[in-house]
């Protein structure tokens, strides 16, 4: 902005001498500058300090912008699944049962979340298992990552490896205060490598996903 005003200060001077070609005469020596150095100032004035606060008031309103729309989907959607973790029990030697499941989380949000897992099923080379989740809700903190441990009704003894497992589970879950029920889920595919401790575990893949 500040340049066009220069340059318009400065185009005038010529303009003015090819319309008015004693204007400048008429005038005592460079009297008739003083408008000309007046745009001039002005359009300096505009450079140095109005161009600046302009700069700036636009990053501000970008990045009000910014954290608004972070904000509003911290309280839409707070709570993130991340992984899950199969445990087993090595109690008897480097081998064992399935016992459980580690689900684990993230809360991306602003405000306190509390949460309950109500379904789990596990399917293991087309041997399908379901277990209630017992009636426990969890508090997680806002920007923080927990899990929730949920044992199998029954241990179960994969047969061989590679093997398959299919994780389907659903969470509920509100902000404290209190402002909508949602619910998140899915159901997971993995390929377990081994039942030792360290074995690679392939995955995760997506057969359906939950929103509500």
């Amino acid at each position: 902005m500040g340049e066009t005003i220069s340059g318009l200060a400065a185009s005038a001077i010529p303009i003015s001498a090819h319309f008015f070609p004693d204007w400048g005469e008429a005038i005592d020596g460079d009297l008739w500058l003083i408008p000309v150095w007046g745009l001039a100032a002005a359009a300096a004035f505009r450079l140095l300090f109005s161009s600046p606060f302009e700069l700036w008031k636009e990053e501000k309103e970008r990045a009000d912008r910014g954290a608004s729309v972070i904000s509003e989907i911290g309280a839409g959607r707070p709570l993130r699944f991340t992984m899950l973790e199969f445990r087993f029990d090595y109690s008897n030697g480097p081998t064992g049962p399935l016992t459980e499941i580690r689900f684990s989380h993230e809360n991306v949000g602003i405000h306190l979340v509390s949460y309950c897992l109500e379904d789990f099923t596990i399917e293991i080379d087309g041997q399908i298992q379901t277990t209630t989740p017992p009636p426990q809700t969890v508090f997680q903190q806002p920007a923080t990552r927990g899990h929730f441990d949920c044992r199998l009704s029954s241990p179960i003894t994969i047969p061989s490896f590679p093997s398959t497992v299919k994780v389907g589970f659903s969470y509920s879950y509100d902000t404290v205060p209190p402002t909508k029920v949602r619910r998140t889920g899915g159901v997971l595919r993995y390929v377990l490598c081994g039942p030792q401790l360290g074995d690679p575990v392939e995955g995760f893949w997506y057969e359906s996903q939950i929103e509500e």
